[in-house]
C-alpha cells in the first residue's frame, strides 16, 4: 500500500528519533501512527524494541517497511 504524504513524514520523524534515541518521541510517534498502517505484528514488534531500547534496530525497521512501501508493484 502507497504511503501517504503524512504517513511517510511521520515515518521519517520516527526514523530520526529512533536514530537520536529519543524513547519518549518514539513513543509518541508510534501512538500517533493510524492503526492499520503497519498492521498489529510489526506495530508490535516496533513496541518491542523501543522498549528494549533497541534504536538501531527499530531504524532499520522503520528504514526497511518505508522502502517496502514506496517500491512500485
Amino acid at each position: 500500500t502507497p504511503l501517504d504524504a503524512e504517513a511517510r513524514q511521520r515515518l521519517a520523524e520516527l526514523q530520526t528519533a529512533a536514530a537520536g534515541g529519543d524513547l519518549a518521541q518514539v513513543k509518541r510517534l508510534l501512538a500517533s501512527l493510524a492503526p492499520g498502517l503497519l498492521g498489529a505484528v510489526r506495530r508490535r514488534a516496533w513496541e518491542d524494541a523501543a522498549k528494549r531500547y533497541d534504536f538501531q534496530g527499530l531504524e532499520d525497521a522503520v528504514r526497511e517497511f518505508v522502502a517496502q512501501s514506496t517500491m512500485s508493484p
